[in-house]
């Protein structure tokens, strides 16, 4: 291989990973979206909203902050693209692993956007 090939070879597999990172960018700024709809279609606890009634330790979902305050980040490096999601209130870890994860938000969203996520980014690499 000749060195225009090689430089031609770089910048085609630099232009994938560029629209991998963007894909990366829009599932990480598409979880909110992604958390409301799981939670309208029962897919995520609600938490006692309807009947205002406290669970065993005594939490009552009445503002969905969670769920609102739920962001994305997008990074790229040298070696890695890597996108993910973190609460923005300060008890997003107990609701992440406490009574049994009965009221975690990210990993159901981190889930139901990971198949369709790896999709696209094999169809940007040409791989079936």
């Amino acid at each position: 291989m000749d060195k225009n090939n090689t430089v031609d070879v770089k910048k085609a597999f630099e232009k994938k990973l560029k629209q991998i990172f963007a894909l990366a960018q829009y599932k990480a700024t598409e979880a909110l979206q992604t958390a409301q709809q799981l939670q309208d279609t029962g897919q995520l606890a609600r938490g006692s909203r309807a009947g205002l009634k406290t669970d065993a330790m005594g939490w009552v979902n009445q503002t969905e902050q969670a769920i609102r305050g739920i962001r994305g980040y997008a990074h790229r490096d040298e070696k890695s693209i890597v996108w993910g999601l973190f609460h923005t209130v300060s008890y997003g870890v107990q609701l992440e692993l406490a009574n049994n994860r009965k009221y975690e938000l990210l990993r159901p969203v981190i889930a139901s956007e990971k198949k369709e996520y790896i999709k696209a980014v094999k169809e940007v690499m040409g791989i079936k």
